[in-house]
């Protein structure tokens, strides 16, 4: 067995393709891997991506030659889509912190203590600004923050994402709506803290790391009844998508808004029971309108119509 000099990937994983010497791995021989790891992980495929990487990583360390061209990698990326698509593990699928769950939060949280006013604000702002934890407790600046006229809306740049390795960057802008709001909270903890405009400052301090806020978050939602192993930072990504699903928000500008770029957005509809709302208003509605034919007449879906006419 070839040792894999301290990457974390066993050897006995490569052993496993069934390749010998230097043999090429092919898309099917990745894929196949991808697949027996899923199962025996009982359906999580939280580490599918870093599986990836140290393959390639193992793979050009050890000089081996014909790895995945352009056109296998791309495939192989759809192929790790779907398995997530289809992820149904308790580990992966966290609940929604959906707008109603923040605001009960706040209704029972004492925003005169500073520790929890930021908590507060950054996750009203982590689900209307449907922010990775990562992204969320980045180290944001006040110089990478644009206020609208009459604060209609704020626009934060994020240097660094899961997608956006490189480059100047993306700007998220969050528009202002009635009632509680990222913005109204992010222009009050703005003006308590004396925050400049365009300086050097963190949006929030330090210590608001991402352990910190996943830690926050539990003890947030045990105080008011919720289980705390069912949340956890992705959770304000995941609500802040919920939401705007269940207003019937088009789904074009759901993923315009979450900056996804395929339709991973699905993963983060998480209302089952609106689900099947939808499902029903639906099937209500294409009921009332369809028309059949009958002796050159259109009739109405009716039952009684219907029963009139046989």
């Amino acid at each position: 067995m070839i040792e894999s000099k301290g990457l974390g990937f066993d050897a006995y994983r490569l052993e496993k393709f069934g390749l010998e010497g230097d043999a090429p791995v092919s898309f099917a021989h990745v894929a196949q891997f991808l697949s027996r790891q899923v199962i025996n992980r009982g359906g999580s495929t939280r580490s599918l991506t870093n599986d990836m990487w140290q393959l390639s990583t193992y793979w050009a360390q050890r000089q081996r030659a014909g790895w995945l061209d352009a056109e296998a990698t791309k495939q192989l990326k759809e192929v790790v889509l779907q398995f997530r698509l289809m992820d149904m593990s308790e580990g992966r699928q966290k609940s929604p912190l959906t707008m109603d769950i923040i605001e009960d939060i706040a209704a029972v949280s004492n925003t005169e203590n500073w520790q929890v006013d930021c908590f507060i604000t950054m996750i009203f702002l982590g689900n209307q600004g449907l922010l990775r934890g990562g992204e969320l407790c980045s180290g944001l600046r006040m110089k990478d923050l644009r206020v609208g006229a009459n604060g209609e809306s704020i626009s934060i740049l994020l240097r660094r994402t899961k997608t956006v390795r490189s480059g100047p960057g993306v700007w998220l802008t969050i528009p202002d709506n009635e009632g509680p709001s990222a913005v109204k909270m992010v222009l009050k903890w703005i003006a308590r803290r004396g925050l400049k405009a365009d300086s050097d400052q963190r949006l929030f301090p330090k210590q608001a790391n991402a352990d910190w806020l996943r830690k926050a978050i539990k003890n947030a939602v045990r105080r008011i009844g919720l289980d705390p192993k069912r949340f956890a930072n992705h959770s304000l990504r995941a609500g802040g998508a919920t939401d705007l699903f269940v207003a019937r928000v088009p789904y074009s500008a759901i993923k315009k808004a979450g900056r996804w770029k395929s339709d991973a957005a699905m993963l983060y509809y998480r209302s089952e029971d609106n689900v099947q709302a939808a499902v029903k208003e639906g099937r209500n509605r294409l009921r009332a309108s369809r028309v059949r034919y009958s002796g050159g007449q259109a009739l109405l879906a009716h039952p009684d119509t219907f029963a009139s006419r046989l």
